[in-house]
């Protein structure tokens, strides 16, 4: 994610969070794969036993959320601070924007991506 900030005063500051359209690659693409996967292998028929039919659905549910887990592991491990961006992380590089203590920047893309973006 981008912070685009541009220096005018507080009244009217100019803060927008833009992010770039998210292409369907790398970690998007592996969690649409697992989520695909699981969709689709929990559409079973009906049998008529209702603990069958559970079990049918729970196996490739919980299967699915393993593959997502992991997608997100080998995502994360690509982090150089080793963690997802929160939305308090987004919060608290706005409020440095918009602070006092930034009275000198006049306008910069501001990575908030631990480091991804490197």
């Amino acid at each position: 994610m981008h912070i685009i900030f541009r220096s005018v005063p507080l009244a009217s500051c100019l803060l927008l969070l833009a992010a770039a359209p998210a292409e369907r690659t790398g970690f998007a693409a592996a969690m649409d794969s697992a989520m695909a996967r699981m969709d689709h292998d929990m559409m079973q028929p009906a049998s008529g036993d209702a603990d069958r039919d559970f079990a049918a659905m729970m196996i490739p549910h919980h299967r699915g959320a393993i593959d997502m887990a992991e997608a997100e592991r080998r995502f994360v491990a690509s982090i150089p601070l080793g963690r997802l961006t929160t939305p308090e992380d987004v919060a608290n590089a706005a409020l440095y924007l918009a602070s006092d203590a930034a009275g000198i920047v006049t306008g910069i893309a501001l990575e908030v991506d631990g480091g991804r973006g490197v």
